[in-house]
């Protein structure tokens, strides 16, 4: 699902507070949400609770509620918001057992988070403002204050429930600039290559002209490069075993015995096993099991297009590989005058089995790239944009380029796979493009269209 903001804006007032330590954006997103969802109980106190959840570029609260509520209900909202960080100053945590924090929303005439609560199991992760109570992952600002730049930005009937969506930044220029550039976005005409009909998909869309015109392109350009780098394009099977992913420490999406896979390093190392090469490539269908609250059109959605090559080859060879597929990710992307900044991720974690791999390829990584082109760029050390669930098990390099309204998506990478049970022979993957779909919407998003 794709949010369309309400043209109209209603601010909250901003309280000239210091603040010390910041805590992550994403967090304070979460607790955002609750604040709100306070503000809604305070107003609608028969309003049963289901979720909250942060997006790319705030959160929602999702809320059951007979008759609904709609935009105008936004100042009242709004003035809850005000008291509520006037005279609650301060936001408790509690840690308690799952059945425990059941029976606190069975007292709370909170059913459907009761029964949430009961399906957790464990400890749950409690924010307390004033006498609301709800599940919040942590850290948490001290004082409702942090929360003072807050937007809230539209509301929505979905699937019969309420969803309120707002969101906040950690300064106020910040927040200006968003709703600045949504403003923009608004006013802007963009023709539709992507066509959503929601009874047919959840989450994807018609590809139309001339999106599909540039997928040839790319894939004509993928095609070149891999006649002239040695490489052997394939065609996986589309639809893998669960039990021969789950035997590499993947996963795939779907149910029942047969998935469509997150990653092709899998198959592509059977191939590679079986046909005695080194050099292994496919222009690719792949899945990510996200949540709806995370959809983001062509730049995200359940299953996207990817070139995936991966290359088997000795220790002693790894840094040239590198280096070389460093020099290609450039030519690449100043083919595409696309503008971003060089990344040094690692993804999942290390055990001890693969310790020793993973400290090498770290190793490797920084050293191809000290020797590369590329080594007069700024190489920023991260763990990704957090919304993207990654298949690759390994540390690698990632270019991250950046949209109109802020957010960082992945685009171009190139990674040691830690887990290949390949021996001695470490195993590389990279893509020229990263998602294709995401790659066509960035493109798409910097011209400015006239229907």
């Amino acid at each position: 699902m794709e949010v369309s903001c309400s043209s109209q804006l209603y601010p909250i007032f901003i309280f000239a507070v210091e603040e010390k330590p910041e805590i992550p954006l994403f967090n304070l997103r979460h607790c955002a949400a609750r604040l709100v969802a306070a503000a809604v109980q305070r107003l609608f106190p028969h309003a049963r609770l289901i979720r909250g959840e942060v997006t790319d570029t705030g959160f929602f609260y999702d809320f059951d509620l007979k008759p609904p509520f709609g935009k105008d209900a936004f100042p009242m909202i709004e003035e809850q918001l005000r008291i509520l960080i006037t005279e609650e100053a301060l936001i408790r945590s509690h840690t308690m057992m799952a059945k425990n924090a059941k029976e606190l929303f069975k007292h709370q005439k909170q059913p459907l988070k009761a029964d949430e609560m009961e399906s957790l199991g464990g400890l749950v992760d409690l924010i307390q403002i004033g006498d609301f109570y709800d599940e919040c992952p942590g850290p948490y600002p001290s004082s409702l204050h942090s929360l003072k730049n807050l937007q809230l930005l539209d509301v929505q009937i979905i699937e019969g429930l309420i969803r309120v969506f707002g969101t906040v930044f950690h300064r106020a220029n910040d927040l200006k600039k968003f709703l600045k550039q949504i403003q923009k976005l608004q006013k802007r005409k963009t023709p539709s290559h992507w066509l959503k009909i929601e009874n047919i998909s959840d989450g994807e869309g018609f590809l139309e002209f001339p999106c599909l015109d540039q997928f040839d392109f790319l894939k004509k350009f993928w095609l070149e490069h891999c006649q002239t780098d040695g490489i052997s394009p394939v065609q996986s099977p589309t639809l893998q075993r669960r039990s021969f992913l789950e035997q590499y420490g993947f996963s795939g999406f779907g149910e029942g015995q047969w998935l469509l896979p997150t990653t092709l390093a899998p198959a592509h190392f059977e191939y590679m096993k079986a046909k005695k090469l080194l050099r292994v490539g496919e222009f690719c269908r792949l899945a990510q099991p996200i949540n709806e609250a995370h959809f983001a059109g062509l730049l995200r959605s359940r299953c996207y297009t990817s070139d995936q090559v991966h290359l088997l080859c000795r220790p002693e060879e790894v840094v040239g590989e590198l280096i070389s597929s460093l020099h290609l990710l450039q030519k690449s992307l100043k083919m595409l005058s696309i503008e971003g900044k060089w990344f040094l991720t690692s993804y999942g974690k290390r055990t001890k089995r693969t310790s020793e791999r993973w400290d090498f390829s770290l190793k490797c990584l920084k050293q191809a790239w000290e020797q590369s082109d590329l080594a007069s760029f700024p190489l920023n050390e991260g763990e990704g944009n957090g919304f993207d669930p990654v298949a690759f098990v390994g540390p690698r390099i990632e270019y991250h380029y950046t949209d109109d309204l802020g957010r960082q998506w992945c685009g171009p990478y190139v990674g040691i796979w830690t887990q290949a049970p390949t021996g001695n022979e470490p195993m590389i993957e990279r893509s020229l493009f990263g998602s294709v779909e995401r790659l066509i919407g960035y493109t798409l998003e910097r011209v400015e269209f006239e229907n």
